[in-house]
């Protein structure tokens, strides 16, 4: 969550990853966790290749209509290169790469924009059945190993025509850590009402920390200090897809501007939440439906190919303990080739009761409505 000093990329990012996990949940939804960043960089890459139509669906899927395209790119390469100095206690990585087709040709300025503004490694691979294992290959590489199947057989053709892929990785220790001893049994109740045994560990002294009649709020910091966790409890009468859906960007602004550095105890279970997620459905519903059809216009990324997004898949792991928190995503957009094919023929049968209609084409009018039940 984050303050409301954050610049323009960063806001964008809590924005679209706000609404995408409203999205995502249900009324008692499953553990769920997605990386914002990580997505928006890999669709900041689709973006600069679409055009069009396109363009602006994915621009307002990310939440950056209105905002020009060269000026978020360099936006977007300050925090690339702001993310590795973050802390000199916090291990946080974030990489790029752009796997194409042999057979596609890239245009000239998406290949420099991807390799100088995003520090994409641009490659070319045979999208054959050994190309799946090539590409987790390097997610697992860029994500400590905890990211090691991205991509399920079979997603990649011979129709595939691209491979965007963005890896993040963070390693940070408490700025105070959990003492072990302290760390006792007890329970953990779930979003159904029934409990399940969990370790808890806590800690006492001073917290940033906020509450109303919605939630608690509390920050515990890693490192020196610049990085954090933010928790939100809701009250025990909310329920936590309620909440969720109820979160935003000027939510979350809000709450920051109000912690305050109180004394108390804070008690936190250990926990580690795994997700894979494809979600096509999901950003079409933000509102770059489009690009996941054959009306896709991806013209400013190659130099003859008709494509579309097939697939964007996403997939996240964060563990804390004691120590700290160790978390890490992949993101795969799948671009593959537009191919218009003809509709099979259909077969109707009549074999039951039908409605039937004569009307006026010219006019619309309908002269004639029925139904029949037997012959």
């Amino acid at each position: 969550m984050s303050a409301s000093s954050a610049s323009l990329p960063a806001k964008a990012i809590n924005r679209f990853g706000f609404r995408l996990l409203a999205e995502l949940v249900k009324d008692e939804p499953d553990n769920l966790v997605i990386s914002p960043a990580g997505l928006a960089i890999a669709l900041m890459l689709a973006c600069n290749g679409a055009a069009g139509e396109t363009q602006q669906a994915i621009m307002r899927a990310l939440g950056i209509e209105g905002y020009g395209l060269n000026k978020l790119n360099q936006s977007y390469a300050g925090l690339l290169s702001a993310w590795p100095t973050l802390d000199r206690r916090i291990d946080i990585r974030m990489a790029n790469s752009v796997w194409v087709s042999e057979s596609a040709q890239l245009k000239p300025a998406f290949r420099q924009l991807s390799e100088t503004i995003y520090r994409a490694a641009v490659q070319n691979v045979v999208f054959d059945t050994s190309a799946v294992t090539i590409i987790n290959d390097w997610a697992a590489q860029e994500t400590g190993g905890r990211i090691r199947e991205l991509l399920g057989p079979g997603v990649l053709t011979p129709e595939t025509l691209m491979v965007l892929l963005n890896a993040v990785y963070f390693k940070g220790a408490w700025m105070r850590a959990f003492d072990p001893k302290l760390t006792q049994a007890g329970t953990f109740t779930r979003a159904d009402g029934t409990t399940q045994p969990a370790m808890l560990m806590q800690q006492s002294g001073r917290f940033d920390y906020f509450s109303d009649e919605q939630a608690q709020v509390v920050r515990l910091p890693y490192g020196e200090g610049r990085a954090g966790m933010v928790i939100a409890l809701p009250r025990p009468e909310v329920r936590i897809g309620t909440f969720v859906r109820s979160l935003g960007v000027e939510q979350s602004a809000k709450w920051a501007g109000l912690l305050m550095s109180r004394e108390g105890n804070v008690v936190l279970p250990r926990f580690k939440v795994e997700s894979a997620l494809r979600l096509n459905e999901s950003l079409g519903a933000l509102g770059m439906e489009i690009a996941f059809t054959g009306r896709a216009d991806f013209s400013a990324m190659f130099v003859e190919e008709k494509a579309r997004i097939s697939l964007v898949q996403h997939q996240t792991f964060v563990e804390v303990n004691e120590e700290g928190a160790e978390a890490a995503a992949a993101t795969a957009a799948v671009l593959s080739r537009s191919l218009s094919l003809a509709p099979p023929p259909f077969r109707f049968v009549a074999d039951r009761p039908f409605c039937f209609a004569i009307e006026d084409s010219q006019t619309g009018a309908i002269l004639f409505l029925g139904i029949v039940t037997h012959l």
